[in-house]
């Protein structure tokens, strides 16, 4: 093979290469995404925290019973609501309405759907929760559901004043809206003594559940 030929079949090999895996980028950034969203809405909600100066806590576990815990994924003190902020990845599309116990779930790769648990509705039992242990007004607790920036979500109900649905990238705009409202501040010592009391509990929930594997939605 003269050094031309070699050339050639190494540029076509190159512009094969290349195309298959312009094919598989897709596919491939799909699966990273869906095995590392968690780290992903992290790091995100992380930055949010540090550059407004507010206390996350993440995750926070509370005890229902001996085998049970109940699981929020973050939750953020703002300077004027508390976000009780629920992860979900869904590589598809949405129907649903805030009252419906299930949503009806497409994945973008097959022709029937499935029925998903409303995330709403597992939001707001975690801020009764919350309420209940904190003795601070649902009011102040902000529900959010954060998802993947390809979910469609246009058709899901987005939720009542304190409720919503967004995905990661406008995430920050929502918590900066809500933090723009023309209401009172929080009160901060009250909320100190919330994210010290939710902390404390959550860490000694923590030990616990390593016995358990039991995580109630």
């Amino acid at each position: 093979m003269t050094d031309l030929q070699a050339i050639i079949v190494f540029v076509l090999s190159s512009i094969s290469l290349g195309s298959l895996l312009l094919l598989l980028l897709p596919s491939i950034k799909d699966w990273i995404y869906k095995h590392r969203y968690m780290e992903i809405f992290h790091k995100t909600i992380m930055r949010i925290a540090e550059d407004q100066d507010y206390q996350l806590i993440n995750p926070v576990l509370f005890k229902l019973d001996d085998s049970t815990f109940l699981k929020i994924d973050h939750l953020l003190f703002g300077d004027k609501f508390i976000y009780v902020i629920k992860d979900e990845y869904y590589n598809g599309a949405l129907l649903g309405k805030l009252k419906d116990q299930n949503w009806l779930f497409h994945h973008f790769d097959k022709q029937k759907g499935k029925y998903v648990k409303n995330p709403f509705m597992v939001n707001a039992r975690r801020i009764e929760k919350l309420s209940l242990l904190t003795q601070l007004n649902e009011n102040l607790f902000v529900s959010i559901i954060v998802v993947n920036d390809e979910a469609m979500i246009d058709r899901v109900s987005r939720g009542e004043t304190l409720s919503f649905m967004v995905s990661i990238k406008k995430l920050p705009r929502v918590i900066a809206a809500f933090e723009d409202r023309n209401v009172m501040k929080l009160d901060a010592e009250k909320t100190q003594l919330a994210v010290n009391s939710i902390y404390r509990l959550s860490e000694e929930n923590k030990k616990l559940f390593k016995g358990y594997r039991k995580i109630k939605s």
